[in-house]
């Protein structure tokens, strides 16, 4: 059994030059002289290994990194831990104090000692709300150890003059991020001598001891006064924390990322938690939270970095929730929000940057469209205009995509359980006119990318000729011509036009070509306002506008001008035509038309 060095034990906190770590492992190594330090850094950057050398595993790392551990010899010099006071001294106490340590007595220089000369360098902080020890080599509430009391652990309790000092203390804030704090009841009894502390942020520490001491009653009501609480990056798991917060009945704020959680298997003890951050931890669906969907009083939500694909749960509702932060999760695609608001009703703001489905075209307004309660969508507020316009649209697509299917039929069903906001938005907005097989006709048969089939579309072109005029009582019957003919997409604009000319027996440059697509627009959207001195009958006025009265559930189909350029007619195609064959209905029309 290999000797263990002097103040070296499994779990202890270091720190070498600033890096800390915690010791994993004290013993030999196979064909290496002495004994050895096996140590955890806490930037897994930092080590060489996971706790393996040469084949053989020596310890375990919390952290999943394979660079976490390294190797380093006992007597290697380590930075000289603090206790709590002295770490506020040594933040805090100002060069003016701590250059007057002595005084002169009969000629003998005296120097004061003990804790009335720490507690007069540091008389002017009882005043301090906020207090920040982050990054400290903070070992313990006291640097000088007690008498061993035959645990294995040495004690370092605070003095009891410390202790009453700390009473006094008006501190509100207290960051003990990134220390080297080493057991759970020293936070505890930290918490319990500060009777106004109401934030306590514990992030980037290892704990060796997670197990405390009964509690006193002055110390349960410090720790009833606690509101939030940062465990980030604490390598806790989901469960260890609930056990952990169990004293703290008013949190409001649990700050948990970066720990590696997959699952909580147990409920959180705070029924009123208004806050949870769960950031990058490991969790791949809502049911790693369902033991903690009883939290009725949350209102954000952080799962910003999981591997969560769905966001659907028959089971799991946050009633109160209105700020869900989703960003960085593999969100892969629309109908992945679908049953969103059924978890979260309230929603109000969502965030969902850095996800495959903000990636795609058109991803924020068939977002905003398709959960209609919210009022913010990656920190930009959504107007009523807004709204209103991204409803349309998404109206448009889901016409788009009916076009191709029968009425009543099981593809209908489909599309109509795709988007469930169908008849919600049809209510708002009135009902469009679907434009069936008889408008517009869709090859069934798909053709695979690259092949002859997918680089050709069937135009149907109808072209109504101007009237000449001959019948003076206006009685003159205009016929409308249509032809149909293949189009490879590659060619120009300028290209199709002249094919159009001469089959309708017109000089190029008077064609005028306009595709008529599968979406829709309400009617007179775009001319729903007019200037004030038009003077329209009956018109509504609305400031230096005139407002007309738009007629419900009136649509009408999307037209778009094929301009006469050098660009290839594909670039002109809905992406419903992409790689297919496809009739569309397009219009010729003299240039001199006006319509």
């Amino acid at each position: 059994m290999p000797v263990v060095p002097i103040g070296r034990y499994v779990g202890e906190r270091l720190a070498f030059q600033g890096e800390r770590c915690t010791v994993r492992y004290v013993g030999g190594i196979e064909k290496k002289r002495g004994d050895w330090l096996g140590v955890e850094w806490d930037d897994p950057r930092k080590g060489k290994h996971d706790g393996s050398y040469e084949g053989f595993k020596y310890f375990q790392c919390k952290s999943p990194s394979s660079t976490a551990a390294s190797f380093i010899r006992p007597n290697r010099p380590a930075n000289t831990p603090l206790g709590f006071i002295e770490a506020i001294k040594s933040k805090y106490a100002t060069a003016e104090d701590s250059s007057d340590d002595s005084i002169s007595i009969s000629g003998k220089t005296v120097e004061e000692v003990g804790f009335d000369k720490i507690q007069r360098q540091l008389a002017a902080l009882p005043e301090l709300k906020i207090i920040i020890l982050d990054g400290l080599p903070m070992k313990s509430l006291s640097s000088q150890p007690s008498q061993d009391k035959g645990t294995g652990d040495i004690d370092l309790d605070l003095p009891s003059e410390a202790a009453q000092w700390l009473q006094q203390l008006k501190v509100e804030e207290l960051d003990l991020s990134r220390t080297l704090l080493e057991r759970w009841s020293d936070a505890l009894s930290l918490v319990g001598l500060l009777p106004k502390l109401s934030t306590l942020k514990l992030s980037g520490n290892r704990f060796r001891c997670l197990s405390s001491p009964p509690l006193s009653g002055r110390e349960q009501t410090s720790l009833a006064k606690l509101e939030s609480i940062a465990l980030d990056d604490t390598l806790i798991d989901g469960d260890e924390i609930a056990s952990l917060i169990a004293p703290f009945p008013a949190l409001h704020s649990l700050s948990a990322s970066y720990n590696n959680i997959q699952s909580f298997t147990s409920p959180l003890p705070t029924p009123h938690l208004q806050h949870l951050d769960l950031s990058y931890n490991r969790m791949s669906s809502l049911e790693a939270i369902q033991s903690i969907f009883r939290l009725h009083d949350l209102r954000t939500l952080s799962l910003r970095g999981n591997p969560i694909t769905e966001f659907s749960h028959p089971s799991i509702t946050f009633p109160s929730l209105s700020k869900l932060d989703i960003s960085s999760t593999n969100l892969p695609h629309l109908p992945s929000l679908n049953g969103i608001l059924k978890v979260f009703p309230s929603l109000t703001s969502l965030l969902t940057k850095d996800t495959p489905l903000s990636k795609l075209p058109s991803a924020t307004l068939l977002t905003t469209a398709r959960l209609g309660t919210l009022k913010e969508l990656n920190y930009s507020p959504i107007t009523p205009a807004e709204r209103a316009n991204a409803e349309l649209y998404y109206i448009s697509t889901i016409v788009a995509s009916l076009a191709s299917t029968l009425p009543s039929s099981p593809e209908e069903r489909a599309i109509f359980a795709a988007h469930p906001r169908w008849r919600e938005l049809c209510s708002i907005h009135g009902v469009p006119d679907i434009p069936r097989e008889s408008v517009v006709v869709q090859d069934t048969k798909a053709y695979p990318p690259g092949s002859l089939g997918s680089r050709v579309v069937r135009f149907h072109f109808a072209y109504t000729p101007p009237p000449t005029g001959d019948a003076p009582d206006g009685s003159e019957k205009v016929v409308t011509q249509e032809q149909s003919k293949l189009i490879p997409t590659s060619i120009s604009t300028y290209r199709l036009q002249a094919i159009v000319a001469r089959l309708f027996k017109l000089r190029a440059r008077e064609v005028r070509l306009v595709l008529e697509t599968n979406e829709v627009d309400p009617v007179d959207q775009a001319d729903s306002f007019i200037n004030e001195e038009d003077g329209a009958p009956g018109a509504e006025r609305e400031g230096d506008q005139v407002k007309l009265g738009k007629e419900e559930g009136k649509w009408r189909r999307r037209e778009e001008e094929l301009v006469g350029s050098t660009r290839p007619v594909s670039d002109w195609l809905p992406m419903d035509l992409a790689g297919r064959g496809a009739e569309a209905r397009v219009r010729g029309l003299s240039r001199g038309d006006t319509r």
